[in-house]
């Protein structure tokens, strides 16, 4: 996680960030545009292993960045994942519910995911994810 944090910072990916969390477009391939992480910077597990501070600042940030999700892409739910699995450092997926993507509804959007990274021929485009990218970090600065 902290490589991927260095390689977006350096890509000019990284959305926003307060020092303490950031939120990134989902890496590509990304399986939809509008796909972003809320990760934690400093090493900690997951959300049982914040700082109260922290864990109020985590809960804020959840709230709004899916409120700015909702808004510019339009869509009725944000989904929020964080298995903490692949990666033992906290991380939340929060994931656009796309009405047009019923093959990507509850936990289809689990299969959507491992097939995107497998055939990354599925993943949303390069523009579609860089227009998503620049929105996200206008609305993002604005709201958090």
């Amino acid at each position: 996680m902290c490589e991927q944090h260095a390689v977006a910072r350096a890509a000019g990916h990284v959305l926003w960030t307060d020092g303490r969390f950031l939120v990134i477009h989902h890496p590509e391939p990304s399986p939809l545009a509008g796909w972003l992480r809320l990760d934690a910077v400093e090493h900690v597990g997951g959300v049982a292993d914040l700082a109260d501070d922290d864990a109020a600042r985590f809960g804020v940030l959840h709230a709004r960045i899916a409120s700015c999700m909702k808004q510019a892409l339009g869509v009725d739910r944000v989904y929020a994942i964080a298995f903490g699995e692949s990666a033992r450092h906290l991380h939340m997926h929060l994931v656009p519910r796309r009405v047009d993507r019923d093959d990507l509804a509850a936990w289809a959007l689990a299969d959507g995911y491992r097939a995107c990274m497998r055939d990354p021929s599925l993943a949303a485009g390069a523009e579609q994810v860089q227009h998503a990218r620049e929105r996200f970090r206008t609305m993002l600065a604005a709201s958090l």
